[in-house]
């Protein structure tokens, strides 16, 4: 250790480290220095990205997380082989914060790789932040700069190497086709990550997950669901189909409710509203996909022509007759979770099944 530089600054005590301060402690790591506000620098500058959209951040290679529970998951986070999933480049807050993110930032410090790249905390006083950055903070705000991860690797590939969600009997995809509202799409997230979902398929036009409104809608749920971009849309349906996946598409008007759609098993029971002669039986036993649509339009016509089932949500009557006095359709997130859930249910392995 001793390569970290505390810039004149660190005065805080750190909480159960008896007298250590908070400049002491980051002197004593080798991947992260403690800098003021004040001093600037590069790293610092990359918070200027937050006055508007962090499209430029994420074009730079670069994600911004917010929230001290958001933070330490990106410090936590490591693969299978026990090195780091993320790499941070700097970290933002008051001194208070950081020393509460102090057991995540040493154990972080032990597992980088010896590259030469430092992360730059910049610590101080409410005020010092503000007046570094020219948007105010809280006394419990901390906000991490990381580096982004590695493009998604192309569709069919990672179809291939996907393994149920831990607990589960199958595989459930979530696809998003169109979904451009960055908070719809983490809360998406948070949904599949709660009720077992494998990994998300995004259409063009999807907001980024790795906005920053989409980290901090999803609670960190964005770091841990595989995902992957499909740029030919909605071609992408056909080979998740072919990859052996019931297609299931969340439809105003669907034509059949989904709890009559998903059978006793999970999978897709057979319809009551497609005549025989309209194909082969729907998908029974199979794993599920399940394509939901952007906030007005819905899924798209052509996707939902693709899909083995169009299905609905139930609503109270005066809902579904007088929006006027109620509501005509559910949030996107909501009708997915609806879903999501009743698969998950039945989808669960029992212990004798694991």
């Amino acid at each position: 250790g001793g390569a970290g530089g505390s810039g004149g600054g660190g005065g805080e005590t750190l909480e159960g480290e008896g007298s250590v301060t908070l400049g002491a402690f980051f002197n004593a790591l080798d991947h992260f220095t403690l800098r003021r506000p004040a001093e600037g620098g590069s790293e610092l500058a990359l918070y200027d990205a937050l006055r508007s959209p962090d499209r430029a951040l994420l074009r730079g290679g670069h994600f911004v997380a917010e929230g001290s529970l958001v933070v330490e998951q990106l410090l936590a986070l490591r693969r299978e082989d026990g090195t780091p999933r993320f790499r941070l480049v700097s970290l933002l807050g008051t001194e208070q914060m950081l020393g509460r993110l102090a057991p995540a930032i040493q154990r972080a410090d032990e597992d980088y790789a010896d590259d030469g790249s430092r992360c730059v905390a910049f610590g101080g006083s409410r005020a010092d932040l503000s007046a570094a950055t020219g948007f105010k903070h809280s006394a419990l705000s901390v906000l991490g700069i990381a580096l982004r991860p590695p493009s998604a690797v192309p569709l069919s590939p990672w179809l291939a190497a996907l393994a149920a969600a831990a607990g589960m009997r199958r595989p459930t995809l979530l696809l998003l086709d169109g979904v451009i509202k960055p908070e719809n799409v983490g809360s998406l997230f948070r949904s599949a990550l709660a009720f077992g979902v494998a990994g998300v398929v995004l259409s063009p036009g999807c907001a980024d997950p790795l906005y920053r409104k989409a980290i901090r809608a999803s609670m960190g749920a964005v770091f841990k669901l595989p995902y992957t971009f499909a740029p030919h849309w909605p071609e992408a349906l056909s080979q998740v189909k072919a990859g052996g996946y019931g297609l299931l598409a969340l439809h105003l008007q669907g034509s059949v409710e989904h709890t009559a759609a998903l059978g006793a098993n999970g999978g897709l029971a057979p319809s009551a509203a497609a005549p025989a002669a309209a194909g082969p039986p729907p998908l029974r036993g199979v794993p599920l996909a399940v394509v939901v649509g952007a906030e007005y339009e819905g899924v798209g016509e052509a996707a939902a022509q693709l899909a083995d089932e169009r299905v609905r949500i139930a609503m109270a009557p005066a809902m579904e007759v007088d929006s006027l006095h109620g509501v005509d359709s559910l949030n996107v997130n909501v009708a997915a979770a609806i879903v999501l859930e009743r698969i998950f249910a039945f989808n669960r392995a029992e212990p004798a099944d694991e």
